[in-house]
């Protein structure tokens, strides 16, 4: 995961490919990055980093070889903050992609 970096459409498309990846989005608050929402994207990372403008001020990245390694990384991700008791703006544990229906999560099985 790289990061955190300043949420802004010159960053991301600095940074993020046009493929699979995951990210954690959030806010620098006095130094300190305070995550608020784990996503991935099966397809373009860099479009999804870019519809986050606005909404949070920094975030972190990395790509991922597949939707179903995006769907790994995000499972991974969701459960170092959640476990810990940190809550986020998720709706809930994050869905497998589509046509990934034999993959599951590898912290709690889903």
């Amino acid at each position: 995961m790289q990061g955190p970096f300043r949420l802004d459409q010159n960053t991301v498309e600095s940074k993020a490919k046009s493929r699979p990846g995951v990210y954690i989005l959030g806010n620098n608050i006095h130094g300190t990055f305070v995550a608020k929402l784990t996503g991935k994207t099966s397809s373009d990372l860099n479009a999804a980093l870019k519809k986050a403008t606005g909404r949070f001020d920094s975030f972190y990245y990395e790509h991922a070889k597949d939707p179903g390694d995006a769907y790994q990384k995000e499972c991974m991700y969701y459960h170092s903050y959640t476990d810990k008791g940190f809550r986020l703006e998720n709706d809930g544990h994050p869905e497998r992609p589509e046509g990934y229906d034999d993959i599951r999560c590898l912290q709690c099985g889903k």
